[in-house]
């Protein structure tokens, strides 16, 4: 199995680039899944504080305090 492997370098080298390349790939796709579960969560605190906020004054404070924790 060895003795093959050898007598086709680009063989092994195409398979360690395709695998590298597909790791590089996954690991982007998860930073980016990640950052648009962010984006997603803050956007729907701020849907729910802007509903809280026009309904109690309670969510007025929990509103000002939260952007004050953004900022």
């Amino acid at each position: 199995m060895r003795n093959s492997f050898n007598s086709f370098p680009f063989l092994s080298k195409y398979i360690t680039t395709s695998a590298v390349t597909f790791s590089d790939c996954v690991i982007y796709k998860s930073k980016r899944l990640e950052f648009l579960r962010g984006l997603v969560k803050s956007l729907l605190v701020k849907i729910l504080l802007t509903r809280l906020s026009s309904t109690t004054t309670v969510g007025v404070a929990i509103r000002t305090v939260s952007v004050g924790q953004l900022d």
